[in-house]
């Protein structure tokens, strides 16, 4: 790494822009005094961050730029841009060229560049640091600061070692990590003056909190049981009442459809009752018979007529006998025949009574079991109604009342307890009480259950069925009576009906034992007789006929009749299962009625004891967990506790937070901050290993090549370098920073200042804080530097400079006549030195040694004309070497 150019633009007397190119080696800047050839050192020093005006030659900010003069008007502002070459990458940046710009305007705004990139100067000079040069040290030596090693305090003098060494960069980050660590113990210090202000209130207001925490642990608790209790009671009853709501719709529709049935069986009944066509077809066969008989009956007239003519005939002729055989057998016919009517009527009578009598038998049977199991119901009902007293509400109260009372006198015996036989008593108290409450609970479980409402519903049916059942034994014993006297009545009439068909066989054969037969005189009326008989028979048939279809008629009617008793029985079934249902469904609505009154004192206490959140939860919740009324208690007990716990405001939990929040806030920050002063501790301890240790190997070199170097310019003799070591002082006991410089300043204006002071009684460590120099130049015994002629200072500085040159070599160095003050034979040996160092650095000289001209690969020659501006020349010496020799 090496200057590679330095482009000048309004410092000073550049006041055009100037360029200035360097090789490796040695380049010489030459000209007469005043030309303005210092300025390029000045521009150097200046671009890598100065800010002594006074190191630059100037009094105030806007010296720097240029003036003016008669023939040129000043400057607004001045820029400098110093290239470094970075090829081997010895600045710690990625850039082949390095170019450190700084720019400044006559209103004092200055700003700084890296390669065009805005900076701070603290950037600037961290990475000069890391390429191991500086603005102020042995990389940039001017005019009358040769001998500044020399005149320089112990302490002074350090700090050109330090850049020396190489531990500048160190030096910067421990000023970084001291000041961090000085702003972090300030901010320790007000943070712990904020927690010591606000942590008694935090005290208080956590006892205060503990309490709210705790109330809200039986709030919690509370909440959570009343949940489980309400959800299991809620969703109990919600399934029992959904159970009978459906146990409801189940019979609700029973009985609608036994209804529908009844009325499909009264219609039933009613189409049999009242057919239209049936009775037309009766009336058409009422009609025929009619006409039948009313033909039978003219052609009987006929017969009549006919036979008493003949009879008449036969009584002339003395067949009387036969005439009186012949109306005997006549009267008989009609009489059977009237008498076989008579038997059918009878006996389709006593058909029917004896279906009225088994229908009446069957509903007396009916009833009979219906009044047993009603009886039965009843009597269970009036049992559980009598032998289980249920308790009451208000009864549970007072109980309720009296243990509440038992349970707060225990509750004070118990705060006032002092002694063991106390809290025996009140041990012996406590399992009463529990006692007490045992016994409310197997009162409650055992509760009656027995429903007078129950009891009078089955009252009632036992009344209905007693009356239907009279009923049916009075239709019963009716039925009964008809039926037998039809019975007798039927026995009577077929006595009857056999002694008339008895005579009428005897009469038949008796006039077919006449055998006589008919003379000439009757024989055309016994034809006729004849004819009309058959007519009459056809007649009879045609009668008989009708009343068969009579007869079908009637069984049609009485099978129809039977139909309608079984109609009549179903109905009657139909219209008990109805009663029975309908009984059942009142018990159902009873029962739902008690339900949705339980749910709603349910709803009515869950609206007082919970929020409308809570409430919505147990709404949605579907569970199938038993209720659990045991807790009931628990919950009493939780809400004792919170009335014991009393009511705190909220705003003193929300200033809690608050405080507390700010009070962990600042104690994490505390501990944030001592872990940072730990950090920073141990950064700097870590630094001032590493310093102490690059400074001590640095020294050691140095002392030993500025001996070296000394007896090659002075041709023997002696030199060396020293270490002043002081022992710190005790924390508290440093001297303020005034009174620091104050001693800096005196010991700039005395001799003595060089030497070491005595310590301070401190710590018992000692440090580095000055280096001391000892030369002797041969043939000369002396007892301080001071001693020294101005040449020997010259050339014991240059010593030095070239031993630290040695050591550490500088990317480049700038010596503004340091060979001012040697001889002819001096300057020889100190551009010698100069030419073999320039392996190691780049020099660039300002001179007017033609010795040290004589070792320059290229020469600039500043000149400046009457405008006060100044102007460059340069020559390459190798170029002009080579044109002189050829």
């Amino acid at each position: 790494m090496y200057l590679q150019r330095l482009v000048i633009q309004g410092f000073k007397s550049f006041a055009n822009k100037t360029t200035l190119e360097f090789k490796p080696g040695i380049t010489a800047i030459v000209g007469p005094n005043g030309s303005g050839k210092s300025n390029t050192a000045d521009a150097v020093r200046w671009v890598l961050g100065e800010q002594s005006l006074k190191s630059i030659r100037g009094k105030k900010s806007g010296d720097v730029i240029f003036a003016g003069s008669d023939k040129k008007t000043r400057l607004g502002y001045c820029q400098v841009d110093m290239i470094l070459n970075n090829e081997d990458r010895k600045a710690p940046i990625d850039y082949s060229e390095v170019v450190i710009t700084r720019k400044m305007s006559r209103d004092g705004e200055g700003e700084y560049y890296i390669n065009k990139n805005r900076v701070r100067l603290h950037d600037i000079l961290l990475l000069l640091a890391k390429s191991n040069f500086g603005q102020r040290t042995y990389s940039i030596i001017g005019q009358g600061t040769v001998d500044a090693f020399l005149a320089a305090s112990p302490t002074q003098r350090k700090e050109y070692f330090d850049e020396a060494a190489g531990v500048r960069q160190f030096q910067i980050k421990k000023e970084q990590a001291e000041n961090k660590l000085n702003l972090t113990r300030e901010n320790l210090q007000q943070a712990e003056l904020l927690i010591q202000e606000i942590e008694p209130r935090v005290r208080s207001l956590t006892r205060q909190v503990h309490r709210l925490e705790k109330r809200e642990e039986v709030l919690k608790e509370l909440k959570g049981i009343q949940h489980t209790y309400y959800t299991g009671t809620w969703n109990d009853l919600q399934r029992q009442h959904a159970t009978q709501d459906e146990k409801f719709q189940k019979t609700d529709a029973a009985r609608a459809k036994l209804e529908q049935d009844m009325r499909a069986t009264e219609q039933e009944m009613q189409e049999l009752a009242g057919g239209s066509s049936r009775q037309d077809r009766f009336s058409e066969l009422q009609r025929r018979y009619a006409e039948i008989i009313a033909e039978k009956n003219r052609l009987l007239r006929d017969q009549a007529s006919l036979k008493g003519r003949i009879d008449s005939a036969r009584h002339q002729s003395g067949d009387v006998n036969t005439v009186w055989l012949e109306r005997r057998q006549e009267q008989l016919t009609g009489t059977q025949s009237s008498l076989e009517a008579a038997v059918t009527a009878a006996h389709t009578e006593v058909t029917e009574q004896q279906m009225i009598v088994a229908a009446a038998e069957k509903k007396c049977q009916t009833l009979e079991s219906d009044y047993r199991t009603t009886s039965e119901r009843l009597t269970a009902a009036k049992d559980e109604l009598t032998t289980s007293k249920a308790i009451t509400v208000p009864e549970i109260a007072t109980e309720l009342e009296l243990i509440y009372d038992r349970q707060k006198t225990l509750l004070e015996h118990l705060q006032a307890t002092t002694t063991p036989d106390d809290l025996r008593s009140l041990t012996a108290e406590a399992q009463a009480l529990s006692s007490q409450i045992a016994q409310l609970r197997h009162k409650v479980q055992k509760s009656g259950t027995g429903d007078p409402l129950a009891v009078m519903q089955l009252q009632e049916s036992i009344t209905t069925i007693l009356r239907e059942k009279e009923s049916a034994t009075h239709t019963l014993t009716t039925a009964q009576v008809k039926l037998h006297v039809a019975q007798e009545k039927e026995a009577m009439l077929q006595g009857q009906y056999g002694q008339t068909k008895s005579e009428l066989e005897t009469v038949t054969k008796e006039i077919e034992r006449s055998g006589q037969s008919s003379d000439s005189a009757t024989s055309s009326m016994q034809t006729e007789l004849k004819d009309l008989q058959k007519k009459v028979a056809d007649l009879d048939a045609q009668l008989n006929k009708i009343n068969a279809e009579f007869s079908g008629f009637n069984e049609q009617e009485q099978a129809q009749k039977e139909k309608v008793f079984a109609l009549q029985q179903k109905l009657h079934e139909q219209q008990q299962s109805l009663n029975a249902i309908t009984t059942t469904l009142g018990e159902i609505r009873v029962e739902l009625a008690k339900l949705e009154t339980r749910q709603e004192d349910l709803e009515r206490e869950m609206v007082d004891e919970l929020s409308d959140e809570e409430r919505d939860a147990i709404y949605a919740t579907s569970s199938k967990a038993s209720p659990q009324p045991e807790l009931f208690n628990d919950i009493q007990k939780l809400k004792k506790q919170l009335e014991l716990i009393g009511g705190i405001d909220t705003q003193v939990a929300e200033e809690y937070q608050q405080s507390k929040e700010r009070y962990d806030f600042l104690t994490h920050q505390s501990n944030d901050l001592n872990a940072a002063i730990a950090d920073l501790e141990k950064i700097i301890a870590e630094l001032d290993e590493t310093i102490k240790a690059q400074f001590t190997k640095a020294f050691e070199q140095i002392s030993k090549q500025f001996t070296e170097y000394f007896k090659i310019l002075f041709k023997g003799g002696n030199a060396s370098l020293s270490l002043v070591k002081e022992e710190l002082p005790a924390p508290g006991s440093e001297i303020d920073d005034e009174d620091a410089e104050e001693a800096a300043e005196d010991d700039e204006d005395a001799e003595e200042a060089a030497e070491p002071q005595p310590a301070q009684k401190g710590t018992g460590e000692k440090v580095v804080t000055g280096i001391d120099i000892h030369a002797t130049p041969p043939g000369k015994r002396l007892r301080g530097i001071s001693m020294l002629s101005g040449g020997e200072r010259a050339m014991t500085s240059i010593a030095l400079l070239c031993a630290i040159i040695h050591n550490n070599p500088s990317p480049f160095v700038i010596l503004d006549e340091v060979d001012a003050a040697l001889d002819e034979s001096n300057s020889l040996r100190f551009a010698s030195i100069v030419e073999r160092l320039s392996s190691k650095t780049q020099f660039i000289i300002i001179t007017h040694n033609r010795a040290t001209m004589n070792k320059a690969r290229i020469l600039y020659g500043v000149t400046m004309g009457d405008d006060g501006v100044s102007k460059l020349l340069s020559m390459n010496m190798e170029q002009a070497e080579k044109i002189v020799n050829r």
